[in-house]
């Protein structure tokens, strides 16, 4: 079973591995540095956020078994019916995404990759819709952005993955409200 830590970018992914890291449950990435000015406690990324640059994505998939691992929603079409996969899907206002991901290209100097700002809204609604439809086929849970920091999150995943109440406890002191993105 490979656990898909997933979302739009800036909805708390890095976190969630970040957390579930600290809790002791199994994840893979292999993004080096895996930390940046946007994620200064780390990415957990595979790397290239585009799976059409791996030559080996079964292989790739092989590596995720019985792991966690944060894979954005358009590389779920590069799973394969070799795997199972559950789905821990972290949701936020897409408004906030969009204000977030614009915030993160400036502090990166990547300035307006995102182009125009209603269009670049339009991306994130559309993306989240098709998630939400594939979500309905595998075993998932969705989880607010927002209760990252007030620990409601936590205990849905905990409870999601059958964690201990000390590993959830875990989990909660992984949250640094200094990083909360762009409230």
């Amino acid at each position: 079973m490979i656990t898909v830590i997933s979302g739009m970018a800036r909805s708390g992914t890095s976190l969630t591995m970040q957390m579930l890291n600290a809790a002791g449950f199994p994840i893979y990435w292999d993004r080096e540095p895996n930390y940046g000015p946007a994620n200064p406690k780390g990415y957990f990324e595979v790397i290239g956020r585009d799976w059409r640059e791996h030559a080996d994505v079964e292989g790739l998939l092989c590596k995720m078994e019985d792991k966690a691992v944060k894979v954005f929603p358009r590389n779920w079409d590069y799973f394969t019916d070799n795997h199972r996969y559950q789905f821990i899907y972290l949701d936020r206002d897409p408004v906030n995404i969009r204000d977030s991901q614009r915030r993160m290209l400036d502090l990166e100097q990547r300035v307006n990759e995102k182009g125009n700002p209603e269009e670049h809204l339009r991306g994130i609604i559309a993306y989240r819709r098709r998630s939400l439809r594939i979500l309905q086929d595998y075993r998932h849970v969705i989880v607010p952005y927002e209760g990252l920091y007030t620990g409601t999150t936590q205990w849905a995943i905990a409870d999601f993955l059958e964690l201990t109440v000390a590993q959830r406890n875990v989990m909660w002191g992984c949250v640094d409200h200094e990083l909360h993105h762009f409230k």
